[in-house]
């Protein structure tokens, strides 16, 4: 799955890395799955194609992507939605179909999990051709994607999300490393943000990380035990150009399980129909 061209897997190099495949349930505390969903033209070898019907979307999720204008949009949505139905149902031992979404307090995305099964948590991300979802059997996850797109002013968004310190690492670089760097601290400061539940609401600058090795973080939110931590690394895209990482609510990384799951027959079913 990953080449020599993707950015190492800084931070997650020391728990067991391992391929999973869409049968296997996350049902244990200590393991992590990490699914990336293909959604642009390019092919990659070791992807699990995912059901071919599109039948599993709801009303509500078919009205949402009939919204999107740029048909790019409306791809990533339908075929990032159509993987977590199929991962969540294997999770949870329920049709794709049945899956019942709701919302947290600050709008993160949950499942309603049958009084059968434990908890499970998940998030979800995407970016230009590349969509990853994590699943934990229990603690809290968060995870990001960005790619390298149109120049923005780093500058000033350095001056809203950065610590001082981590500022004044960043305006040492070189200009032509900048927006790398950049996207590999706004990658683990959003995963964080979106594993505590509160997502961009919690300001950036509030949130202090490393680059190269884990991040333990704890007291982020006012009512959070002092022994609720959570730990944030940097994960390895299958493409060059992309930037992402992975928070959990837990002392350190759990076991990680790596898998590629392609739902684009299914969006091509959709879109035709």
């Amino acid at each position: 799955m990953q080449s020599e061209a993707v950015i190492p897997c800084l931070g997650l190099r020391d728990p067991p890395l391992s391929e999973v495949h869409p049968g296997q349930c996350v049902d244990r505390t200590d393991t992590v799955q990490v699914w990336w969903v293909p959604t642009g033209s390019a092919e990659f070898g070791g992807q699990v194609a995912g059901p071919s019907g599109a039948e599993c979307l709801s009303e509500l999720e078919r009205e949402r992507a009939g919204r999107f204008r740029c048909i790019a949009d409306r791809r990533r949505f339908v075929c990032c939605r159509l993987a977590l139905r199929q991962l969540l149902g294997n999770a949870l031992d329920t049709p794709p179909e049945e899956v019942l979404f709701v919302e947290e307090s600050y709008g993160k995305l949950a499942v309603e999990a049958p009084p059968r099964r434990g908890r499970v948590s998940f998030n979800v991300s995407h970016s230009g051709d590349w969509g990853c979802i994590v699943l934990a059997g229990g603690p809290r996850v968060g995870v990001d994607v960005e790619g390298t797109r149109r120049p923005h002013n780093f500058e000033l968004l350095a001056k809203k999300v950065f610590t001082d310190e981590e500022r004044r690492d960043w305006s040492s670089l070189p200009g032509d490393a900048q927006e790398g760097v950049f996207l590999r601290y706004w990658t683990l400061k959003e995963a964080v943000a979106k594993a505590t539940g509160w997502g961009l609401r919690l300001p950036l600058a509030r949130i202090p990380v490393h680059l190269g090795r884990p991040t333990v973080l704890r007291n982020l939110l006012p009512d959070w035990h002092p022994d609720e931590l959570i730990t944030a690394g940097e994960l390895s895209p299958p493409q060059a150009g992309y930037y992402a990482a992975l928070a959990v609510g837990a002392p350190e990384f759990p076991r990680i399980e790596v898998g590629m799951i392609d739902f684009r027959q299914a969006w091509k079913e959709f879109d035709d129909g």
